[in-house]
C-alpha cells in the first residue's frame, strides 16, 4: 500500500529541502525519523565583523510517499 501527502508553499529554501530529502530517500521509517531528528541547518547568515543578516524564505513544494514494500 502506498500514501502521499503533499506539502505546498513551505517556507524552506529549495536547495535546503533537497539536502534532506536526499538523506533520507529510500530509508526505513525509523531511521528516517532518526536523521531527521540529529539534522541541524543554520538558521542565520554570517556576515562581515561578527554580525548576522536574515535569510530570505523561499518558499517549496514536497511531496512524501511512503510503501509497505
Amino acid at each position: 500500500m502506498e500514501v502521499s501527502a503533499k506539502l505546498t508553499f513551505i517556507r524552506i529554501a529549495p536547495q535546503k529541502a533537497r539536502l534532506v530529502a536526499n538523506q533520507i530517500r529510500g530509508q526505513k521509517v525509523d531511521r528516517a525519523l532518526e536523521i531527521l531528528k540529529f539534522s541541524q541547518k543554520k538558521r542565520f547568515r554570517a556576515r562581515a565583523k561578527g554580525r548576522a543578516a536574515k535569510i530570505l524564505k523561499r518558499t517549496s513544494h514536497i511531496t512524501v510517499e511512503v510503501s509497505d514494500s
